[in-house]
């Protein structure tokens, strides 16, 4: 049986019909996108903490709980110096492991773990706009996720031209920059 004329009814922040096949065809791209994220994990084994896919959310340190579609911890992240808005927390930790050993007991029973990603990808869905996705991006940086070491990368392949775009703050002016590719190789 072929689903291509079957319409899914979509309930979140605004209503669309969107046709199966839109959605299928979106999955496996994702899908694959998600396999080159883990590819290139474990062919930087050394430098990779652990991935995560968007199964999981994170507190950071404003408080803000956010999930990405996929977020890397590296090395990196637990050997530098970290500064928060209300406090300063001096991260040399080797590995996620250990940054996680560290956790109160009652911080690793949380639903959503205080601990950030160096760097986390936003796939743009039927559901969710350029805007939406803007606004989700610059709250990562906000929430002042590693500094200038974040980058963030929204990817909408929805659009008609699909299009890449990398935040990253930019220690140098205080701003957050936003590189954009259209229709990227």
């Amino acid at each position: 049986m072929v689903f291509t004329d079957y319409i899914i009814s979509m309930h979140f922040s605004s209503e669309k019909d969107i046709p199966y096949s839109s959605v299928t065809n979106l999955l496996k791209e994702n899908l694959k996108f998600l396999g080159q994220i883990n590819a290139w994990c474990e062919a930087y084994a050394n430098l990779v903490v652990q991935a995560i896919s968007s199964q999981g959310a994170y507190t950071l340190p404003r408080g803000d709980i956010l999930g990405p579609d996929t977020a890397v911890f590296l090395i990196t992240r637990f050997l530098n110096i970290i500064k928060y808005k209300d406090s300063l927390h001096f991260a040399s930790i080797l590995c996620f492991i250990i940054k996680w050993n560290a956790l109160s007991d009652n911080d690793k029973r949380q639903e959503f773990p205080p601990v950030a990603p160096n760097f986390v990808v936003e796939l743009c869905s039927m559901t969710s706009s350029p805007q939406y996705i803007h606004r989700k991006m610059l709250l990562w940086i906000g929430a002042g996720v590693e500094g200038s070491r974040l980058e963030e990368i929204s990817i909408d392949q929805i659009a008609n031209s699909p299009t890449v775009r990398i935040y990253r703050y930019d220690t140098n002016t205080n701003n957050v920059v936003r590189q954009e590719f259209v229709n990227p190789q």
